[in-house]
């Protein structure tokens, strides 16, 4: 047998995540639904072609509830990026601390 008859092709990851029973969705920073899976659109009473755009609070009953947690979770990125960012310089300044003294 060919050995390239034995390779096979990387699944599709969308693929793989359409098979999960957990719903699985992404939005942009608008808010607007960029991907979902099969179960997520089953959830939400949908197509995935749907509600591909659409704002994800006009998806589901109480939409202002939705907004307002993707509001907290977008300041909870943005803090997090802060403090990470505002560590990097620390941490190679000990780097530099630590090599002086070896």
């Amino acid at each position: 047998m060919a050995r390239d008859s034995l390779v096979r092709a990387a699944p599709d990851p969308s693929a793989i995540l359409d098979l999960l029973a957990t719903a699985i969705l992404v939005v942009d920073p608008q808010g607007n639904v960029a991907w979902l899976n099969a179960a997520a659109a089953d959830l939400l009473s949908t197509s995935p072609v749907a509600a591909h755009g659409r704002r994800l609070a006009t998806l589901v009953v109480d939409g202002a509830a939705i907004e307002s947690l993707i509001a907290r979770s977008r300041e909870s990125q943005d803090r997090l990026r802060s403090a990470v960012s505002s560590s990097r310089p620390r941490r190679a300044a000990m780097r530099a601390t630590r090599s002086t003294f070896r």
